[in-house]
């Protein structure tokens, strides 16, 4: 008799332990549908663009900055540096949000590290992937340290002195000494070159 009450009170904690795993299944429900749909307008929204722009991907910020922090650099110094490349970076910068000044930035780290397929954006620890993951994790890095940065009122040099913080963390002077000067110097160099559309 004993036994079967446990039995009895082990199915009825079964059954709770059930219905309570089918409601939270349920509470997540709105939850995947949102993140579907979401995921599905982008998707449109990128291939509406696609069609109409002469199967050219187009993003909001395809102007490269029109104020007066990152001047007025023309995306076609861009596309004529980065033919081949262009859309595979942009789209990278547009996942991670890198605008403006920091989407210069990334590029001008493209320009900068100059690595060959798999090593573009000189990121050692994604090493041997695609041009894509080389940017999503620079774009992602530019991101990240422009946050700590600002949180850091390390604003002193504007944008300078993000391109030092920046290279102090992208080429840290604990590994390479020189290539962190060396860093550094054609970050910015590429970068203000972007900037003023040279």
């Amino acid at each position: 008799m004993g036994n079967s009450k446990r039995t009895e009170t082990q199915k009825e904690k079964e059954k709770k332990e059930t219905k309570m795993s089918t409601q939270q299944s349920y509470s997540l429900a709105p939850l995947i549908l949102i993140a579907v749909v979401c995921t599905l307008n982008l998707c449109l929204t990128i291939t509406h663009e696609i069609e109409h722009n002469n199967n050219q991907i187009s993003f909001p910020f395809r102007t490269v900055g029109v104020d007066s922090d990152t001047g007025s650099a023309s995306t076609s110094i861009l596309k004529k540096e980065f033919p081949d490349e262009y859309e595979t970076i942009m789209a990278a910068a547009y996942r991670n949000a890198c605008e403006q000044e920091n989407l210069l930035i990334l590029f001008a780290i493209r320009k900068a590290e100059n690595g060959p397929p798999g090593l573009e954006f000189g990121s050692m620890c994604q090493a041997g992937t695609d041009l894509d993951t080389q940017a999503g994790w620079a774009a992602a890095t530019i991101m990240k340290n422009r946050e700590r940065w600002t949180k850091a009122q390390d604003k002193l040099f504007g944008y300078k002195g993000f391109i030092i913080f920046l290279g102090n963390r992208y080429c840290p002077t604990s590994v390479d000494p020189q290539g962190n000067i060396n860093w550094i110097r054609n970050v910015t160099y590429w970068y203000e070159r972007f900037k003023n559309g040279i």
